[in-house]
Order: C-alpha cells, then structure tokens, then sequence
C-alpha cells in the first residue's frame, strides 16, 4: 500500500484542501499520514476524517522585524527534526505541501530524504513559505490561471483549489432549520475565515437592527459561547464556528460577506454565491486576501470593500448592493469554477509516488 504524507497548517484554509485530497488518496487505497501545528481545530478536522495527526513545533514565517523571530528560528529548527524522525519512521512515497509555516520544516526534511515533493499555492501569488518549498518541490500546483506568470513554468501545473463536494450537497432547509430561519426573508451569511475577524464583527454589530429588518443573519464569528453580543434577536443566529453543517449553511445564504482567502474564494465561485469581500488589510498580513479580492472584483464576481474604510453603515450598504446585483454576479461566476482540482492533483501525486 502506498503511503502519503500531507502538511500544512495555520489556518483551516491550508487543511480544508488538504482532506479533499486525502479523502481521494485513501479511496486509491492510499495510506495518509498528516504532519500539522498543534492548532486544537486543525487536529480535530484530520483526526474527525480518520487520519493519523501527528503535530510539530513551528515558528511563524513574519516579514517584519520582531523579536518572536529570534524564537521561532529555533522552533522552525526543532520541527526539521520532528519532521525528520516523523518521516524516517513513517517512510511515505510521497509528500503533498499545502502551505502555511507548518510545512517548511516538512518539506526541507522530506526533501533531505528523497521523499518526492509536491506543493500547492492557493493564493494569488505565492506566500513566503511556499517560496521556501519552491526548490524541493518536483511540481508546484496553483490555484489562479493567473498566478501562472509568477512560477517556474518548467514546474507550474494549474490544477484550481479543491473544493470540498459535500458543499455543493448542502441543503437550504436544512440550513434555515438549524438556524431557526423562516422561510420568506433572504439570508446573509457573514464569516470571518476560520479565526473570526473582529474587524467584520464590530461592523455587523452596528448595524445588526437595521439589516433584520430585511435579512435574516447567520453569523461565523469566531467568538467564544458568551462574547456573543445579540444571539436572541429575531433572525440573527451567531456560532463561533461551523464544520459539518456548513454545506448546507452555504446553500441557504442569498449573500455572503467575508474575509478573501483562497478556500473561501472558491468555494464562492464553485457555489456562484453572490458576495461582499473584506480582505485582511496589508498592514496584518502579506496582502493575499487584497490581491485575490482585488482579481475577484476585477472579473465580476464580488463587491469588495477595504478594510481601512469598513464600518456599519458601508457594511450595510455592500450587503443591501450585492444582493440587487444578485444575479449579476451569479452569471459571471457561472462559467469560472476549475473543476476536478482534487483529481488533476492526485493524478500529479500517484505520477510521483515512489510505491505504486
């Protein structure tokens, strides 16, 4: 039985993608094997799809001066050698590197043991760890046709992002009954990414009255069971996070307003939803979520607000805009989703794995 080792973590947008490709490799019989940071609601999504988890130290990859980078150098350091004994141990054919800091060390060790590597970039031009994997990698998969131009073409295989299938499954009754929604009023679904964002939370809360009186409100906040602020008003439900029921959340929403990672972005354009972008402003990250919201707004298919202006009343306004245009952007999302991602990557995994 071949066996494949997954990394990738930080955020759930690098796991997310990861347990599409392990669910294709385990039906091919695979055996997988995931290396991941010791995030608790990482470990539980590998662990919940029956995969052996095992957890690393990893030091965060920053571009500005801090400190913490003195420390995490030797975390980076100390997880090249977990990775190492972890890898020796478990003898894969095969390495899939999704990004995230997590996976440096990973890659680097699988690379000194001519385990071969194959990475993805989700974003629209590839993150600083990706950049690091780069030279151990034989194929580097991406997301965007678009981020073509910035990779090695001799490498660069366009795949899209894998999506997960359950949530083109989803059902919309089923969403208004967990939430308690009727039937009549319009949905929007507001998300912060895994990690909430405290930035769309205090926005929506301005404003909570005045969207119910024509929407009803299914909120991923991302805060803990008592940070709720309003979750017995009529027609607002709030969760601090969504897993198994999330298909069929996506499906009742007429509009969704949130941050513009990569896994959300396409799960938007497999489910042609009609949405309101917030990306997470340069100033806290690497501008991704800006160039990927920036693309988005460029073909057609979302309204994009900057997170410099972002209150209440422009919430509100993007929101009320996006659902007129509704159909708009449906139709120019209609014919963009990359589909069969999870299937032109395994066909790239099983080309390169060792074992057949």
């Amino acid at each position: 039985m071949p066996k494949a080792i997954l990394t990738g973590g930080g955020t759930m947008g690098h796991v997310i993608p990861n347990l599409v490709i392990a669910e294709g490799l385990m039906t091919l019989g695979y055996d997988v094997v995931y290396i991941g940071s010791s995030n608790m609601r990482e470990k539980k999504a590998v662990v919940d799809a029956g995969i052996h988890f095992y957890s690393i130290p990893a030091g965060k990859l920053r571009r500005y001066v801090s400190f913490k980078n003195v420390l995490d150098v030797f975390r980076i350091i100390s997880g090249f050698f977990h990775s190492f004994l972890i890898l020796l141990k478990e003898r894969p054919d095969v390495l899939f590197g999704k990004g995230g800091y997590v996976a440096v060390p990973v890659v680097t060790a699988a690379y000194f043991l001519r385990i071969p590597v194959i990475i993805h970039e989700s974003d629209l031009t590839m993150g600083l760890a990706n950049k690091l994997c780069m030279p151990f990698a034989k194929v580097i998969c991406y997301s965007f046709p678009e981020s073509g131009q910035y990779l090695d073409s001799k490498k660069a295989v366009h795949t899209g992002l894998p999506v997960r299938k359950d949530l083109a499954k989803g059902d919309p009754a089923k969403g208004r009954a967990f939430c308690g929604f009727d039937t009549e009023k319009p949905v929007v679904l507001i998300m912060g990414g895994s990690q909430g964002a405290r930035a769309i939370n205090n926005a929506l809360d301005q404003i909570l009255d005045q969207m119910l009186t024509f929407f009803q409100v299914c909120h991923i906040s991302g805060r803990k069971p008592g940070e709720a602020v309003a979750d017995k008003l009529q027609g607002y439900r709030e969760f601090e996070y969504i897993s198994s029921e999330m298909g069929d959340i996506y499906m009742m929403a007429d509009v969704v307003a949130g941050r513009a990672g990569a896994t959300t972005v396409m799960e938007l354009i497999s489910l042609c939803k009609p949405n309101v972008l917030i990306p997470i402003s340069s100033g806290s990250s690497r501008g991704d979520q800006i160039k990927n919201a920036g693309l988005m707004h460029k073909k057609g298919f979302s309204i994009v607000i900057d997170e410099s202006v972002l209150n209440g009343q422009i919430l509100l306004d993007k929101i009320n805009q996006a659902y007129y245009d509704r159909d708009k952007l449906k139709a120019a999302m209609d014919n963009e989703a990359y589909p069969h991602a999870d299937e032109k990557i395994i066909d790239i995994i099983k080309k390169h794995t060792k074992r057949k």
